[in-house]
């Protein structure tokens, strides 16, 4: 019986490091009127830099692969021993286009999309023409400030099913209790923070996985919450891979509230 139940709990802990560990893909569909489209996937290692030697489209081995702030570069060695230097862009004023040798290509357009390697072979992929962020609220805890006033901490958890990996994001907000009067922020903090917990360790979302926090704190008491209005997200606190350029980053944002006398909604 022990044998058993060892090897149950070594069979969960390899299944559970093998999806916490697990490689993620940005594969990028691009299209040219005459020619159709080629699909090119690039393999990004866990601790977030690109497989150096690759095959990121069927017989062609990609070297040098090295993954920047707004593309993906790699070394490309021809039959004929030439060698050409290609670069795929997934964000900044080139998004959707790649180089070659230098040269921007015009003829070929990417649209782009990232999953993880174990879930490849159900080609289960994200699908980038609907991203969106799922914030939900989930508890709340009443405390008291150092002068022993009312203060409502509100906790969320937010899911990355958007462009890329999310490094900051934060909604800026507005409350009103049961009454229609606006509440007050606690300590300036008006933002439902992605990364708002003190004492987390998270330094990015991956598509597909969720963070929670404590980042939205209020003057009062949290029985008179009624009402969060999600006003904006500034640029400054949206930094997610690959998102395009001059995106509105509220209009990902799909809320959902767990607590009854609480609607999260937007303005």
């Amino acid at each position: 019986m022990k044998n058993l139940i060892k090897a149950l709990f070594f069979s969960l802990l390899f299944l559970f490091s093998f999806n916490l560990y697990s490689n993620e893909i940005y594969q990028a569909e691009c299209k040219h009127a005459e020619k159709g489209t080629n699909i090119w996937k690039f393999e990004i290692d866990n601790n977030g830099d690109a497989i150096s030697e690759q095959f990121i489209l069927e017989g062609v081995l990609a070297k040098n692969t090295t993954l920047n702030d707004e593309s993906i570069s790699f070394d490309y060695t021809y039959e004929d021993g030439s060698i050409a230097s290609l670069e795929f862009f997934f964000e900044g004023p080139n998004y959707g286009k790649f180089s070659n040798n230098g040269e921007l290509i015009q003829t070929w357009s990417c649209e782009w999309s990232s999953y993880y390697a174990d879930a490849s072979e159900s080609n289960e992929a994200v699908d980038n023409s609907k991203p969106h962020i799922i914030v939900e609220l989930i508890s709340y805890e009443d405390k008291q400030d150092y002068e022993d006033k009312p203060v409502c901490e509100l906790e969320f958890t937010v899911t990355n099913n958007s462009f890329g990996t999310m490094y900051d994001y934060r909604i800026s907000t507005e409350t009103f209790d049961d009454r229609g009067d606006k509440m007050d922020e606690y300590a300036m903090d008006d933002k439902i923070d992605a990364f708002g917990d003190f004492w987390s360790f998270d330094e990015d979302i991956k598509v597909g996985n969720s963070a929670t926090s404590k980042s939205l704190q209020l003057k009062g008491k949290c029985s008179y919450v009624q009402d969060i209005y999600m006003t904006e997200v500034k640029n400054r606190y949206c930094n997610i891979r690959m998102l395009p350029d001059g995106f509105d980053c509220l209009s990902l944002v799909q809320p959902v509230s767990k607590i009854d006398h609480i609607n999260l909604q937007f303005k």
